[in-house]
This record gives C-alpha cells, sequence and structure tokens, in this order.
C-alpha cells in the first residue's frame, strides 16, 4: 500500500509541476508558438540591454512615412514587437494607443508588425482598432537586431527615454499600468 501511495504521490506532484508550468507560460502573456521572424528584427548598438542607446533608428510605417532617430529626439519611444495571431500582442495594442493619446506630445509608439499572415492582416487590424501610432512591418525595416535584439516571443516592448537609451524591455504582455507607470517615471509626471 505504501508503494502505491508513493507512485500516486508522485504521479499527482508531477501533474501540479506540469500545470504550474503551463499556468506560467500563459501568466507571461507572451506568445511563443509561432516563429516570431524577429530573429533579424536600423538601429546601432544597443542590442536590446538596458542602458543601451539605440542610434541611426529609421523606421517606415505603413503609410510611408519615415521616422528616424533625429525625428524621435526629445520624446520618450516605445517599439512594440508584435503579430496579428498572438492575442497578449492583440490586448496591448489598445492599452499602448490610450497611453500614446494621454502623452501625446511626449511619447511615440511604434508598432513593428511582425506580419506573419501578410501587410493586408496587419493593415486589418490597424483599421480594426483604429490605431493612431506608427505602424510597421518588421521585414520592410532592415536588420533590428543591433538596436534591439533578439526577440524572442510576443509581444515584445522597448521604452526609450528622450536621449534613445533603453530604459525597460518587457517580454509579455504587461497591464496598463505597468506601462503608464514607466512612462510617468521616465516623463517626471
Amino acid at each position: 500500500m505504501a508503494g502505491n501511495f508513493g507512485k500516486g504521490a508522485a504521479w499527482r506532484l508531477g501533474s501540479m509541476v506540469v500545470a504550474a508550468t503551463a499556468l506560467a507560460i500563459l501568466a507571461s502573456g507572451a506568445c511563443r508558438g509561432k516563429d516570431t521572424g524577429a530573429g533579424n528584427a536600423g538601429g546601432a548598438g544597443a542590442g536590446g540591454r538596458i542602458g543601451g542607446a539605440v542610434t541611426d533608428l529609421r523606421f517606415v510605417d505603413l503609410d510611408g512615412r519615415e521616422h528616424t532617430s533625429a525625428s524621435l529626439q526629445g520624446k520618450l519611444v516605445m517599439v512594440d514587437f508584435w503579430d496579428t495571431w498572438c492575442g497578449p500582442c492583440l490586448r496591448a495594442l489598445p492599452h499602448l494607443k490610450e497611453l500614446g493619446e494621454a502623452h501625446e506630445g511626449r511619447l511615440v509608439v511604434v508598432a513593428v508588425a511582425i506580419g506573419q499572415e501578410g501587410e493586408a492582416k496587419v493593415r486589418e487590424v490597424v483599421a480594426r482598432q483604429a490605431l493612431p501610432f506608427p505602424v510597421v512591418m518588421h521585414g520592410a525595416q532592415g536588420d533590428l537586431v543591433p538596436a534591439f535584439g533578439e526577440v524572442s516571443a510576443l509581444p515584445t516592448t522597448f521604452l526609450l527615454d528622450q536621449q534613445g537609451v533603453i530604459r525597460q524591455r518587457w517580454v509579455g504582455a504587461q497591464s496598463p499600468s505597468t506601462y503608464a507607470r514607466a512612462v510617468s517615471d521616465l516623463l517626471g509626471s
């Protein structure tokens, strides 16, 4: 009888470990199910490190407008890597929209769509969510790895200060208050 109890207890413990691992992945709010395609996610130098400066950054958004380090200088910049198939990404976009609107002129949100389902699907999401900030297609931007490092889960979001230094890096969707607190801390408000 003791042997059966031991096997049952081991099985229950193993089940709990598997369940806890699954919950941890779900709780992280990150999508890892598809290859993000962001391995070759321009910029120079920071490699996604907190405290690293992102220089020579250049994005061209879906409307053909160019955004550069020079044009973003003096503003906080939130760069969000996302995709249309990623639920946590889609749920985070409205929070980023609200944050950008609340700090208009002082914060620029740039959404980098990996675009595995194509540009038409990205444009559909942008229209449906009425996203007012620049949305760029990842593949059209050149190599973003020097600036932001490897992006292995979505969403991955970076917050750059007014001088282009990475101050925050979040893997997985965060609560609206987490994003808002980080922005407020950097703006001194």
